[in-house]
């Protein structure tokens, strides 16, 4: 299979809504296909074991793109419906509500969403301070899901180390909005130990040798059976797979 139809393939795999974020990749199955077919003898039945194979492989990592997304998004507007509360959004009653009592609202809610997979919950405000249910405060005002909440939008972040406990996580952010003119006042985040992804793609799977995982727009793979790769942050695209190269390029475009 030439190169130009290969990348229409793989550009297939990235999800609709997380575009930006996930490429799903089954990676040595497709090298042990290609070994297989080089020692096939007859043309064409090269070619329809090819086109069989290509097809039966992007069928199912599209519905694996499927299944994360739906995943994702679920957490996502979970915490959306959360920042919602009339509590979070600055109102107590007939009075404006406190960050304690925000905090203590979360509480309440932290035990499903660790059900869910959530590590941490906090409160953002304006000035990029986090305060999190367990009563300490961090800066976090230079992290990209932060200005990316206060414009407005939901966000997932990438793999980092966090400063709270200095270990691999991943943050769902949403922002809060204040209950009487919309304007954003801050905003709710949940944060996710990052070998839950990893948990969740190490399922995946295709006859004895496939295998999925999940790289950024950058190539950093973030999330794979190996989580050793996620840890140290292995990157593909610095492997010259112009693939890879080509489809993170025109991803991060859009």
């Amino acid at each position: 299979m030439g190169n130009t139809k290969m990348l229409h393939l793989l550009k297939n795999l990235i999800t609709h809504h997380f575009r930006q974020i996930i490429v799903i990749v089954f990676g040595l199955f497709i090298i042990m296909m290609s070994i297989a077919f080089y020692f096939t003898s007859d043309l064409q039945s090269h070619h329809a074991l090819e086109n069989e194979a290509n097809e039966a492989i992007l069928k199912s990592a599209q519905q694996s793109a499927t299944n994360i997304e739906i995943h994702m998004e679920g957490r996502s507007l979970l915490l959306e419906t959360i920042a919602n509360r009339t509590i979070l959004r600055g109102k107590f009653g007939d009075r404006d509500a406190s960050m304690e009592e925000k905090l203590e609202t979360l509480k309440s809610e932290q035990q499903r969403l660790m059900e869910l997979g959530f590590k941490r919950l906090g409160i953002l405000d304006t000035k990029g301070v986090s305060y999190y249910t367990s009563g300490r405060k961090l800066y976090l005002g230079d992290r990209d899901y932060f200005i990316k909440a206060l414009n407005g939008k939901n966000s997932i972040s990438g793999i980092f180390v966090s400063k709270y406990d200095k270990e691999p996580i991943y943050v769902y952010t949403t922002p809060i909005k204040d209950i009487t003119n919309e304007k954003i006042i801050g905003a709710l985040f949940g944060t996710c130990d990052a070998w839950k992804l990893s948990e969740i793609i190490s399922s995946i799977s295709y006859a004895k040798s496939g295998y999925a995982f999940i790289i950024d727009k950058e190539g950093t793979i973030i999330a794979h059976k190996d989580f050793s790769k996620v840890f140290y942050g292995t990157n593909l695209l610095s492997t010259a797979n112009d693939n890879l190269v080509q489809i993170a390029s025109h991803n991060s475009k859009r």
